[in-house]
Parts: structure tokens; C-alpha cells; sequence
């Protein structure tokens, strides 16, 4: 009998009339930890939602892009308000008017400059959230994976967040305008909140499109 191996790993063998005994240490682990083809390690799954939603990092830049719409609807709830109190149309008809008539030049004038600003809301909302999809694809330290799913909440929320507020602070300061007619009707307007709901998740959502295909032209091609 040359040799034998038990089954604890122990090599037995008798060679030249004497007993010698090797041990070989089994591998350690077992199917732990175990690297798939790929590259891909099923022992360590990917982040969780809510952790990297609570992680220090990822707040931070939450916190900055919500703080900059924050103040953005801040700043144009002002405009209106300033510019109802003290603006007027520079360009005026040559003639005399009566108050009553510069009055109703002026709630035109305004009521022009608050539905104007109100409908490039979204426009505006979308450069923010390009340039936060910028700043998530290059500045965030986590894997692209968890850096697309930032970038695409933080816009959404965001976006939707700024236009219904924004709308919503902007509708209180639209002036009654008079229709011009002899007979005085008064053109007032009333906000939907319903609609303005589903309006700003549409918006929310093509937000979150365009961070996110920022986020990944970044990461993909800036490198």
C-alpha cells in the first residue's frame, strides 16, 4: 500500500518502511463569496434604495439641486410681487388715459408677464436638471448604476416640485382683467389643481429622462 487519503484531507502514505502523514487544509469559504463569470459577486448585492438615498453624499446633492428650485420659485414669486407693485409697461399709446384705463393697461401688462414666465417654467426646470445630471455623472463617487438612479429621482422630484409650487404661488398674483367691451365683463382665471398635479409629474418625468441620459453621456463618454 503506497499511500491513502482520508477523508479530513490527511495523505497517509508508506514509503520506504516508514509512516509519513501529509495534511492538506481545505479551502476555506466553501461556495462563499464565490465571483460568477463575469465578474459579477452575488455574495455583495447592490445598495438599497432607501440607503443610498439616506447616504451622506447622496443627500447632499439632493439638497442642492431641491434648495436651487427652492430658490428659483422663491426669487420669481418676488418678480410678480415687485413687479405689480412698482412696474409698468415702458411702451404706452401716445394719448391721454383716463386711471381707470391705465389701470387696466397695467393688470395687462402684468398678467401677460406672470403667464409668460409661468409657461417657460418647465424650460428652465429641464436646464437645472441637465446641469444636476452633469454634476451627478462626474462628482458623485458611486458606481454608474446607483449615480443613474440619483440623478433621475432628484430631477423628478425636483421639477415637479418647482412647477407645481411655482404655478401655484404664481396663479395668486394674475390680475382680473376687463374684456374691453362696453359692457365691463371682467376676465378672471382659476387654477386647476388637479390638472396642475398631473402637469408637473409630466414635466417630473421628462426631467428625470434628461438627467439621467445627462448622467449617463457623462459617465459613458467624459471618461
Amino acid at each position: 500500500m503506497s499511500g491513502s487519503e482520508t477523508g479530513d484531507g490527511v495523505d497517509e502514505s508508506n514509503e520506504s518502511g516508514g509512516a509519513q502523514a501529509t495534511y492538506t487544509e481545505p479551502e476555506s469559504g466553501g461556495q462563499a463569496g464565490r465571483q460568477h463569470p463575469g465578474g459579477f459577486d452575488r455574495s455583495q448585492p447592490g445598495t438599497d434604495l432607501g440607503d443610498l438615498l439616506s447616504d451622506h453624499e447622496t443627500q447632499r446633492f439632493l439638497k442642492g439641486l431641491l434648495g436651487t428650485f427652492a430658490v428659483l420659485s422663491v426669487a420669481i414669486f418676488l418678480m410678480f410681487l415687485l413687479v405689480d407693485a412698482f412696474g409698468d409697461p415702458a411702451l404706452t399709446v401716445e394719448e391721454d388715459l383716463t386711471s381707470q384705463e391705465q389701470g387696466q393697461v397695467h393688470d395687462f401688462w402684468v398678467f401677460s408677464i406672470v403667464q409668460n414666465a409661468l409657461g417657460f417654467l418647465p424650460y428652465l426646470g429641464l436646464l437645472v436638471v441637465g446641469g444636476f445630471g452633469l454634476l451627478v455623472g462626474t462628482h458623485l463617487s458611486k458606481p454608474d448604476g446607483e449615480k443613474f438612479k440619483v440623478s433621475a429621482i432628484g430631477a423628478f422630484a425636483g421639477l415637479a416640485l418647482f412647477v407645481f409650487v411655482t404655478t401655484f404661488l404664481g396663479s395668486t398674483q394674475i390680475p382680473e382683467i376687463s374684456s374691453g367691451s362696453p359692457s365691463g365683463i371682467v376676465i378672471g382665471t382659476s387654477l386647476e389643481t388637479t390638472q396642475l398635479l398631473i402637469n408637473s409629474l409630466v414635466f417630473g418625468v421628462v426631467g428625470a429622462i434628461v438627467s439621467a441620459g445627462v448622467t449617463y453621456v457623462s459617465v459613458t463618454f467624459a471618461k
